[in-house]
């Protein structure tokens, strides 16, 4: 997905996103588990989205879901990737969120890909309804 907006510092932000967030170092993992290649200009939450979209993963309501999912995942790579990160770490009133309990994890325990990936996508969803955006 590289593009003109693909500078120095947008790479360098999006590493340092990658190793420093925990849903991107989750993500790391499970595209690593599925043996799918990591692009280093892409945040890795975005990664495991498209993996799941594309491997036909996730379950949605209507093909109109889908397509907006689609439409949303391939522009957020050109996002501020702080901004990216913000909507899936934040609740809709701006509350951190505790992933390992979302997931149902215990402790040390990685989340299945799968599932990451689909909650991910409830609060993609969730953050742009909040918004007024879908």
């Amino acid at each position: 997905m590289p593009g003109t907006w693909l500078t120095k510092e947008f790479v360098d932000k999006v590493a340092k996103l990658n190793r420093e967030r925990l849903l991107n170092r989750w993500a790391e993992q499970a595209l690593k588990q599925l043996k799918e290649p990591l692009d280093s200009t892409c945040l890795h939450v975005l990664n495991l989205l498209w993996w799941a979209l594309e491997n036909q993963k996730l379950a949605f309501r209507d093909q109109d879901q889908r397509v907006w999912l689609e439409n949303t995942v391939s522009l957020m790579p050109t996002w501020n990737p702080e901004s990216v990160m913000e909507v899936f770490e934040r609740s809709d009133d701006g509350d951190e969120l505790d992933w390992e309990s979302i997931l149902n994890l215990k402790p040390e325990e990685k989340p299945d890909p799968v599932n990451l990936a689909a909650e991910l996508v409830e609060q993609l969803h969730s953050r742009i309804v909040a918004s007024g955006g879908y």
